[in-house]
C-alpha cells in the first residue's frame, strides 16, 4: 500500500502524490514507470494522448496498464469512468497500490481520483477540496463536472 511506500528518499521519477492508502496521482513519461514500480505502484490508469510504445514501457516496468485517453475535447461517459473505478477497485481489492496518471495537465486524473472517493465513501466536498490541496488552482472545467455528475446519478441509482 502507499501508506508503506517510504517516498522521503525521493526516488528519482515523476512526483507521486498519495490520496488515500492505496492511490495516487502523478504526470508520468515512460522513463518514469520503473522508478514508480519501485515506489510501490503496481497499477497505472493512463489518462494521457495515446501515443505508441507507452503500455508496453509500462508493462516492460512490470506494471499492470489501463489506457484511457482523455481529451479537452471529448467527454468520459459514464461507462469509461466505471471501468476505470473498476479496474483500480479491482487492483486495491488484490493488494496493488494504483496511479492515476495524467501527463496532460488538463486534471482529469483529479476528477476521476475525485468520482473514485466519493465511490470509496468520501462526500462530494471533502473530495473537491483534497483535489484542491493536491493541485493548486484545481477546478473542474465544463465537461469534467458534466462526467463527474452522470457517474453519481449512476452511483445514486445503483443504490436505489
Amino acid at each position: 500500500m502507499l501508506s508503506q511506500v517510504r517516498l522521503t528518499s525521493r526516488p528519482k521519477g515523476a512526483p507521486l502524490v498519495p490520496l488515500d492508502g492505496n492511490l495516487a496521482l502523478a504526470a508520468p513519461g515512460p522513463a518514469d514507470w520503473p522508478s514508480l514500480k519501485a515506489r510501490g505502484i503496481g497499477a497505472v490508469v493512463d489518462l494521457g494522448d495515446a501515443a505508441p510504445g507507452r503500455a508496453a514501457a509500462a508493462r516492460g516496468s512490470g506494471l499492470r496498464y489501463l489506457a484511457l485517453p482523455v481529451g479537452p475535447e471529448h467527454l468520459p461517459l459514464r461507462g469509461e469512468l466505471y471501468v476505470a473505478i473498476s479496474w483500480l477497485e479491482k487492483r486495491a481489492a488484490e493488494g496493488t497500490s494504483g496511479l492515476i496518471a495524467d501527463p496532460s495537465g488538463r486534471d482529469s486524473d483529479c476528477m476521476l481520483a475525485m468520482a473514485l472517493l466519493i465511490g470509496r465513501g468520501w462526500e462530494f466536498e471533502r473530495a473537491y477540496e483534497r483535489m484542491r490541496r493536491v493541485r493548486a488552482g484545481f477546478g473542474l472545467a465544463a465537461w469534467q463536472s458534466r462526467a463527474l455528475l452522470l457517474h453519481l446519478a449512476q452511483q445514486e441509482a445503483a443504490k436505489a
